[in-house]
């Protein structure tokens, strides 16, 4: 597994997240953890630019929830000590 700490632009830092996407099965939308690392940077894209509709899902041990891209300063990918 990989956890991603992430940098807002207002300084916040959500640190240990894992990140997740939807996944649509049978008209019912559920979360899926993202186990591959390509997979996740992909989610933090902001290509087309402007794309102010676009979220990055997530959760770590203090909360779950949803980022809007624009507001990621930065993040950073690395693999989890357990997962090894």
């Amino acid at each position: 597994m990989w956890l991603t700490d992430i940098e807002l632009c207002n300084g916040s830092l959500l640190k240990d997240c894992h990140i997740f996407k939807e996944d649509l099965d049978v008209n019912i939308i559920r979360m899926v953890c993202i186990g591959s690392k390509e997979v996740i940077e992909e989610q933090f894209s902001k290509m087309p630019w402007g794309n102010r509709h676009r979220f990055v899902f997530f959760q770590n041990e203090d909360m779950n929830g949803k980022v809007n891209v624009m507001n990621i300063k930065n993040y950073t990918i690395r693999e989890s000590i357990t997962s090894r």
